[in-house]
Parts: structure tokens; C-alpha cells; sequence
């Protein structure tokens, strides 16, 4: 993280969900699981905000977002290279109603007619109305509007007939069942909701309904049977994934910051121990690229290189015979990354107390390093021979392909299914 501005403490910086913050660039200088315990780059009226100030951005600067959970001067921080807005988080989040962002920003960043004419200009933005409707709008707020009320009634009615027109088929019956369980909803609203929740609805909608039916045992009981059921269908998602991520790395274009991305909203793809993963985590002297948080609450450090970085380097073998060893070498790439990494481990292990209160980091001494970098496919048989050799001979550090991280979760899909089908036999 480059930044040519100045902030009276250290500040971290992630990449703002593509669908839920248009990608924008977000610093902070709190712990962001502990505002957003699901560790997702996203927030509530985010995504008009971020266009709102990727709109307003120069050409030729960079747009980003500074959130703050301090009480500091909300503003515009506009230098050679960037134009950052100051969000006091908190208060924004506080403030969450209808046109939410364009108001908040047009107050607290604006003023006059220039704050009007972007109220106004908001009135013919049908995508941050669209965004503001589908971030506001879930079940509650339908029950309320439409209860005792017959022709809003018959309203959704009209609008789960447009749904079911339209092809689209989702199994919901366990929902529906649970729905009709709770004597609070009329059955008619029931019915209703039915048919509207065959619509897509966004992942943050289903998991506040999925909430409140899990609140009591027999909720929970009823979605665990439901859970089990669809195990066929949740190891073709993993596997799905998995042929995602060996698509991005195959293709030429893919850039390490593909990947990362991938990785970040992926997690389990680095293996099982990880219960957490933050991403571009500030650190003494530097910036990880991921911290990972073990089962057992200890902290790895995860350093990425590109997929198409070389990782040992000789001459290709003549006849069979590789080349002699004084031809063999460390990738810059890779000596570099070595270097680098174990700066990191020392900083973080010297004053275990400061890190953790500086940075969130409690656990961080003594990390596992994994470095990614490179592709194992590439690589002729003598130099893979060599690279499992330097594994052999690092201490906590280990040296791991891109294109490994795809085998080993083919291979721990392949494990789960082989288990699951012997318990079904």
C-alpha cells in the first residue's frame, strides 16, 4: 500500500467487494472483524457511496475510501494521486435510510448547490436506487407493508407470478414450511413470500432470513437435515471453485491481484487448519499480503508472488543429464520474496505486545510462513526436484505453486466425497 497523505495513526488497506463497493479502494485504521465479523469488504448503502466518489474522482486519480470509527473531520483528501473520501463509519452506517449515501456525502463533503445538484442528480441514477432498494429491502419489511392489507396482498401475488414466468426455480420448500410455522405471518403473506423468494435475492437477504429460523432448536435441527441433503450439491460448488481458480491461473492475462481476490473470498482453498484469513494486513516496516489465523488462534504469515514469476532457475538438461549444480539458483523473485518474509517474522516476533495492540495481531510470534508464487507444471523435473529439496531445508517457511494450492483442494474434495459415499454405503 502506497500512500502519499498523512494519517495520525497506521492504516490498513483492502480492495472493496467488485459487487457490493464497485471495487474502490478502502483504508481504515480499526479492526475491520471487529466491525464486520464476516471479514467481507463490504457495507450497508456501500456501493452507492463508492460510485458516488468514483464519480466525482479526477481523471487520472484514484478514488478510495478512508473509514474511521473516530471522531475526526469528515473530508476530502485529495493529493497528486489520489481522492479519498473520510467516512466516519459509525455515524454512515447510523444514517442508513433511503438515498443514504447521497445524502450523507452530499452533507458532510458538500454544500450549497453543489450538494443539491447531486440530490438531484441521484433521482436519475436508476443503479445506486436499485442499490439502495436491494441493501434496505427484506422479509420484515414486506410482512409490515403488506399486513392486513389486500391489495398489497394481491400485489406480491402479481410480482410472484412475474417470477414464475419468468422460468426461474429455486427449491425453498424447507423454507416455506418453517415460514408457515411461525404464527406471527399471515398465511396469505405466507404464500405471498413464497413466491417472491423465488427471485434472486442477495446472499446478505438470505442470511438474515436464515438467522432468524435457526434462532430456536427445532429451526436449527430442520436446516441441519436440509444441510445434509445438499452435500452432493455443496462439494459441486467447492469443486466449482476449484475449476474457477485453475481457469484464472491459466490464463495469460490473470494478474497476482486476480488472485489474491480469488484466494480472499475463497479462503479454504489454502487448506483446513485456517479458520480466518485477512487480507493486506500492515504489519512493522511492511504489509502482508494475507494473515492467516490457525485453529488454534495462531497467526501464519501468506506472501503472493505472480503465477508467472519463475521459481528456480537453470539450463535446461542436455541428453537427460541436468546441468551441474553451480548452474542451479533461486528465482530473484523468489530470493527476494525469502528475504522479505523473514524481515516480516522477525518484526512481528520481537514485541509480540506491540503488535497485537498496534496491529490486532495477538499470537503473531514465531509465524508459518507460505510463499506463493510461480507454477509447478512449468517447471522441468530437475528444477521441481530441486524446489522439494529447498522446501526440505526451510525452517516454518514453505515454497507453495499456484497451481498446487488447486491440486490440494482437488485432492481434499476428493477425500470428503470418498468419505461421505463409504458412510452412505
Amino acid at each position: 500500500m502506497v500512500i502519499d497523505w498523512e494519517w495520525d495513526v497506521p492504516l490498513q488497506h483492502r480492495r472493496g467487494s467488485p459487487k457490493r463497493l464497485d471495487g474502490i479502494d478502502l483504508y481504515f485504521d480499526f479492526e475491520w472483524s471487529e466491525v464486520f465479523p464476516d471479514e467481507r469488504a463490504q457495507f450497508k448503502n456501500g456501493l452507492s457511496l463508492a460510485r458516488l466518489v468514483r464519480a466525482d474522482c479526477p481523471e487520472g486519480k484514484t478514488p478510495g475510501l478512508l473509514l474511521t470509527t473516530r471522531d475526526v473531520e469528515e473530508r476530502i483528501i485529495e493529493t497528486p494521486s489520489h481522492f479519498v473520501a473520510v467516512i466516519n463509519l459509525p455515524l454512515y452506517l447510523a444514517t442508513a435510510s433511503p438515498d443514504a449515501a447521497a445524502s450523507y456525502y452530499a452533507h458532510h463533503l458538500e454544500s450549497g448547490i453543489t450538494g443539491i445538484a447531486r440530490l438531484h442528480q441521484l433521482a436519475a441514477r436508476p443503479d445506486v436506487i436499485s442499490a439502495v432498494v436491494d441493501r434496505q429491502l427484506d422479509l420484515e419489511h414486506i410482512a409490515t407493508w403488506a399486513a392486513g392489507n389486500v391489495d398489497r396482498i394481491e400485489q406480491l401475488r402479481g410480482i410472484a407470478g412475474v417470477a414464475d414466468s419468468a422460468g426461474e426455480t429455486v427449491d425453498l420448500a424447507a423454507v416455506v414450511r418453517t415460514l408457515r410455522a411461525l404464527d406471527a405471518l399471515d398465511p396469505e403473506i405466507t404464500a405471498a413470500i413464497e413466491g417472491l423468494l423465488r427471485r434472486d435475492i442477495d446472499k446478505d437477504a438470505r442470511l438474515r432470513l436464515l438467522r432468524v429460523l435457526t434462532e430456536d432448536p427445532t429451526g436449527r435441527h430442520v436446516t441441519t437435515e436440509v444441510l445434509g441433503e445438499r452435500i452432493s450439491e455443496r462439494l459441486g460448488d467447492a469443486r466449482n471453485v476449484t475449476r474457477q481458480y485453475s481457469a484464472l491461473l491459466a490464463d495469460s492475462h490473470s494478474t497476482e491481484t486476480d488472485l489474491q481476490r480469488f484466494i480472499e473470498e475463497n479462503p479454504w482453498l489454502l487448506g483446513l487448519d485456517y479458520v480466518r484469513i485477512r487480507p493486506r494486513r500492515s504489519i512493522p516496516r511492511g504489509q502482508a499480503d494475507f494473515i492467516l489465523e490457525r485453529h488454534d488462534g495462531v497467526h501464519d504469515l501468506l506472501e503472493l508472488k505472480s503465477p508467472q514469476d519463475p521459481i528456480i532457475t537453470a539450463p535446461e538438461s542436455a541428453d537427460g543429464v541436468p546441468p551441474p549444480a553451480h548452474a542451479f539458483a533461486l528465482s530473484p523473485d523468489l530470493a527476494r520474496a525469502l528475504a522479505q518474509v523473514h524481515v516480516y517474522r522477525e518484526n512481528v516476533s520481537t514485541d509480540p505486545a506491540t503488535v497485537r495492540r498496534l496491529y490486532g495481531l495477538p499470537n503473531a510470534r514465531d509465524p508459518r510462513v507460505i510463499i506463493v508464487i510461480g507454477q509447478v507444471a512449468s517447471l522441468p523435473d530437475h528444477r521441481s526436484r530441486v524446489l522439494r529439496e529447498v522446501n526440505l531445508s526451510l525452517h516454518r517457511v514453505e515454497i507453495v505453486p499456484y497451481d498446487v494450492i488447486a491440486d490440494r483442494a482437488q485432492t481434499i474434495l476428493d477425500n470428503v466425497e470418498r468419505h461421505l459415499t463409504a458412510s452412505q454405503a
